[in-house]
């Protein structure tokens, strides 16, 4: 469980995105990846 975000990342993430979380970073960090750098890019997927 993460918190402690600005916003509620419920609604600022789209749903499906894809996402790099840190939680070892402080404060802990969620990132969205570009659909360029996503594993499934140019697949079709």
């Amino acid at each position: 469980m993460m918190s402690g975000f600005a916003v509620d990342i419920t609604q600022a993430v789209p749903d499906g995105a894809l996402v790099e979380i840190d939680p070892t970073a402080t404060p802990p960090m969620l990132r969205l990846v570009p659909e360029e750098d996503s594993p499934d890019a140019g697949s079709g997927a």
